[in-house]
Formats: structure tokens, C-alpha cells, sequence
């Protein structure tokens, strides 16, 4: 489960929805950072550390525990995740009576349903609906656009499809990303390194990886946490949103390259682009026009532009 602050509450998923209320976040933290022999304050705002099971009393195993202080988050709040090992112990017939092998090798209903309705959406140019299906869909979308064109404005719109349910943690430097869900994370760095904490975007997106989201939504990709992004993404993680500055789809894959291959890959541009199209699904195009009207000009999805993805 998930903490915001003092006072604050969350359901642990796998809980039945029980909720926790946590009056001294900072206690207990500095009584974890002990015991991993680590250390919290303003400049080392992040903590990951374990939980021994000799101090939960537990007997099923180590508790994870991820810990997020001021500048990392928004004045007068933290961010505390605990993962609790599961105490159940499964057997094949468990999974049998469940139906756990029934869709093994075969197209999964739902799925094949929701990317008929994304194409069909896509090939009659129904932008609204195709958009609020891709977002529900927990498909990954990157959008792109010079500066001053509502990107942060088009991303909370979007976000707003998103089911009210959903654990959201956000990577940003200022606050711009507000999702309307109740289970939200904001995760700050400053631009630059000019704050007092050392944390960098890539040190968040990782940090974010421990925290159980949903989804992790980047504000936007400058560096080398482009390169985190799409490792993010390689390994499964769905419904990821996030922003980059660029004048096309075209302009945006080489950005994308140049960024990665300059933040440590050995891959050439055209496998970086390669490499991307099969983990990205959909780039949003946006432009300010001349009248001030701030709108869309492209759409990009892998489903058709891409070709065909599972």
C-alpha cells in the first residue's frame, strides 16, 4: 500500500481495500534508515530499504519499503510504499480451478475487443473517442509539441479517462501534472540540479518502479530518462504517459534517438527508433496556431502507422 502524508490514508491492494491511517511517517522512516544503515534528510531524499522480518513479526519474509521526504514531493507531504511479501502458498490445483490456463495461446477477449473499437476509432478519424479508448486501454502515449502548446494541459485531459481507482505517480519539476484520481504520487526534482536534493528524473522513475503504480507518468522526457523510459517500458509497464518537445512524429523519433544514444545505449539511431515504435503506441502531435488556437495535427498509432501489435 501507499501513504501520502500525516494523516493520510491508503488500501493496500492485495488488503481488501482496509484502510491505514499513519500519523508519524517521518519517525518511522528514520527508524528504517537505522536499521539499513542509511540515512534521510532534504539532500538524500529517497530511501529504499528493507523491512526484516524479525522486526514485523511477520513470517512471511522481508517487507519492502520505499520512502519518499521533501524536495522529492510536494511541501508538507511524503511518500511511503510498503511491500508485503504474500503469506499464501498456491497449487497447481488452485490454479486449475481458477481458469488460470484457459486463454494460454489464445487472443484474450477483452483485449481483442477494446484494439477493434482503438482501430475503428482511428480509421474514421473519431479523434475524441479513439483518444478516451487508448487511455483506458492503458496504452502508452507520448505527446509531442513545441513549447507553449498545452501539453501538460492535453496530458491531465487525458488523464482523466484513466479509472478512478488507479495509483498515478507522476516525475515532475513543477507541479503541472494533476491527476483528478485520489491514489496520486507527485515525485519532483529540480531542473538543473539547482535544488538541495540530489535526486535526478532517472532516480525518481526507478524509485517510482517500487511504489506499485498504475501508472508512471513522466512530465517530460529531456535526457536520460529517455533512455529509463523506454527500459521502463521494455519491461512491461502499461499505461504510461508523458511529454516531449518536438515539431513532428518524424522530429520526435530522432529526438528520441539522440537522447537515448547520448544517455548510455550502444543501439544506432535506427534500432533506438525501431526499438521505441514497438514499446510506444501512440504519439500525439500538438501545435499552436497563429490564431493562438492550440490544437492536433497528427496522430500516430502503432496499430496502423506501426503495423500490427499484438
Amino acid at each position: 500500500g501507499g501513504v501520502g502524508g500525516p494523516g493520510d490514508r491508503a488500501a493496500p491492494q492485495a488488503a481488501g481495500g482496509r484502510t491505514v491511517w499513519v500519523d508519524t511517517p517521518h519517525d518511522s522512516a528514520d527508524v528504517l534508515a537505522y536499521h539499513a544503515t542509511q540515512k534521510t534528510d532534504a539532500k538524500q531524499a529517497l530511501l529504499a530499504a528493507t523491512i526484516p522480518a524479525g522486526l514485523t513479526g511477520q513470517p512471511a519474509g522481508d517487507y519492502r519499503f520505499q520512502y519518499v521526504q521533501e524536495p522529492a514531493v510536494p511541501p508538507g507531504t511524503v511518500s511511503i510504499t510498503i511491500r508485503k511479501p504474500s503469506e499464501q502458498v498456491f497449487t497447481m490445483e488452485h490454479y486449475k480451478q481458477t481458469g488460470a490456463f484457459r486463454y494460454v495461446n489464445k487472443p484474450l477477449p477483452a483485449h481483442e475487443d477494446a484494439h477493434r473499437q482503438i482501430k475503428e476509432a482511428y480509421d474514421a478519424e473519431d479523434w475524441p473517442v479513439f483518444l478516451e479508448l487508448v487511455v483506458k486501454a492503458r496504452l502508452n502515449i507520448l505527446v509531442s509539441a513545441a513549447t507553449n502548446t498545452g501539453k501538460s494541459a492535453f496530458l491531465n485531459m487525458l488523464m482523466s479517462f484513466g479509472h478512478p481507482g488507479e495509483r498515478i505517480v507522476t516525475i515532475q519539476d513543477a507541479l503541472e501534472l494533476r491527476p483528478i484520481q485520489r491514489n496520486v504520487v507527485h515525485l519532483m526534482y529540480s531542473r538543473g540540479q539547482q535544488g538541495v536534493s540530489n535526486v535526478t528524473p532517472v532516480d525518481l522513475m526507478e524509485a517510482s518502479l517500487r511504489m506499485t503504480p498504475d501508472r508512471v507518468i513522466p512530465g517530460e522526457l529531456r535526457g536520460a530518462e529517455a533512455y529509463a523510459a523506454l527500459e521502463m517500458l521494455n519491461s512491461g509497464h502499461g499505461g504510461w504517459m508523458s511529454t516531449i518537445h518536438a515539431t513532428s512524429p518524424e522530429h520526435m523519433w530522432d529526438r528520441l534517438a539522440q537522447m537515448v544514444m547520448r544517455f548510455g545505449s550502444p543501439m544506432q539511431r535506427a534500432e533506438i527508433i525501431d526499438y521505441a515504435q514497438g514499446l510506444i503506441d501512440v504519439v500525439i502531435q500538438m501545435h499552436r496556431f497563429d490564431d493562438g488556437l492550440r490544437g492536433l495535427t497528427r496522430v500516430w498509432y502503432a496499430g496502423r502507422d506501426g503495423g500490427e501489435r499484438g
